[in-house]
């Protein structure tokens, strides 16, 4: 997820996160409504995307391409749902063009995310970002967080809810290091503090749904 943050745009297209806790009728109702080309899902959420696409292939909606991400260097069997093949995500980034040229927004005010709120005390709401927004909230989380150069960042706050309060961005510009965990657990959490030697990271207060650094 974190390279399709910067993949997705340079192609000047919009990238569209989502929950990982939704089920396959939500996020068919969510795909019918942003309704993207390509799917990129973890291996571990591969049945959540294709039950979300046999729920599609029902109606008159144009069925996405699904990419698989296969965890590490873990074979598996690629499978086809209704009419489209699911291609492998290594695999497809060797079919890319090593001289491709960089597809700059027109405008700075052009889209370059779609967020869904995770639907708490009702049916998701989509939010955009525009290329701006999400460079001038890149450049306060920087500051909010007092980030020197070089920053090394846990990610416990999921890069999908809210692209990461654009910490995504914010930890390229600054040149930092991100440390990913498979599950938040307390042990994962303090065991890559002192192997990593995180200095930063953040959490959510359920009540607002806000993270806190």
């Amino acid at each position: 997820m974190y390279e399709l943050h910067f993949g997705v745009p340079m192609a000047r297209v919009g990238l569209c996160t989502l929950n990982i806790r939704h089920d396959s009728n939500m996020v068919s109702v969510l795909l019918k409504h942003s309704k993207p080309k390509l799917i990129f899902v973890d291996q571990q959420l591969l049945d959540v995307a294709t039950g979300a696409i046999e729920i599609l292939s029902k109606t008159s909606t144009d069925l996405p391409r699904l990419v698989l991400i296969l965890e590490s260097d873990r074979t598996s069997t690629l499978k086809t749902v209704s009419t489209n093949e699911i291609l492998e995500y290594e695999r497809m980034l060797t079919m890319g063009k090593p001289d491709f040229k960089i597809k700059w927004p027109r405008d700075e005010w052009d889209p370059i995310s779609l967020s869904y709120t995770s639907g708490t005390t009702s049916s998701p709401k989509g939010v955009v970002y525009s290329h701006r927004g999400a460079y001038l909230n890149s450049l306060a989380a920087v500051l909010l967080n007092e980030m020197p150069s070089m920053p090394i960042y846990l990610w416990t706050v999921p890069m999908y809810y809210c692209n990461g309060w654009c910490l995504t961005w914010a930890m390229a510009a600054q040149g930092g290091t991100n440390i990913c965990l498979r599950n938040v657990s307390a042990n994962g959490i303090f065991s890559s503090i002192s192997q990593h030697k995180v200095t930063h990271m953040g959490y959510f207060e359920h009540d607002s749904e806000c993270p806190h650094k």
